[in-house]
C-alpha cells in the first residue's frame, strides 16, 4: 500500500484524494476478503492541510494596505478589491485592457482568455476611485518613462 501511494504521489495526485483512493481500497479488501487484515496504521497517508475561504479585506485593513504602499501598490490594491480581479490576472492585464473612456465613472476591463484562470476571457468593471488611481499610476510611469 505505501508503495502505491508513494506512486500516486510521484503521478501528482492531490494529498486528500490519495486518502479517499487508500480508505476506498481498504474498504474494498474488507468487504471483498474478510480474512484479509488491513492494517492502516501500517500505511503513510500523506499530509493535508485545510483550505481558508478567501475574504475581502476590512475597511482598517485596506487602509493599512492603501498606507503603506507607493502609487502602485495602491492601484493594484484598490483595481483587485474593487473589480474582484485575482493576483495572476492582474499581473497579466496590459494598458490597453482597460478602457478608461466607455464609461464616465467606471473603467471597463477586458481580461483575454490567456490571462484568466479557466482561460475564458470576461468584462469587469474598475470602481470610480480605482480608474482614477490607476489614471494617476500610469501618468506617473508615462512621465518616468518618457512617453
Amino acid at each position: 500500500m505505501n508503495r502505491w501511494l508513494d506512486d500516486l504521489n510521484a503521478k501528482e495526485i492531490a494529498p486528500r484524494s490519495q486518502k479517499v483512493y487508500f480508505h476506498a481500497v481498504k474498504k474494498l479488501v474488507e468487504v471483498t476478503v474478510p480474512e484479509a487484515q488491513v492494517n492502516g496504521k501500517m500505511v503513510e497517508l500523506p499530509k493535508t492541510w485545510s483550505v481558508e475561504e478567501d475574504r475581502p479585506p476590512t475597511k482598517q485593513e485596506l487602509k493599512v494596505i492603501l498606507n503603506h504602499g507607493n502609487l502602485k501598490d495602491r492601484a493594484i490594491a484598490i483595481l483587485a478589491v474593487s473589480s474582484g480581479l485575482r493576483e495572476g490576472t492582474i499581473a497579466e492585464l496590459e494598458v490597453g485592457d482597460v478602457d478608461f473612456e466607455a464609461y464616465d465613472d467606471v473603467a471597463l476591463i477586458k481580461v483575454r482568455p490567456e490571462a484568466a484562470k479557466r482561460r475564458e476571457g470576461y468584462l469587469t468593471f474598475a470602481t470610480p476611485e480605482a480608474k482614477k488611481t490607476l489614471l494617476q499610476y500610469l501618468g506617473l510611469r508615462r512621465r518616468r518613462n518618457g512617453t
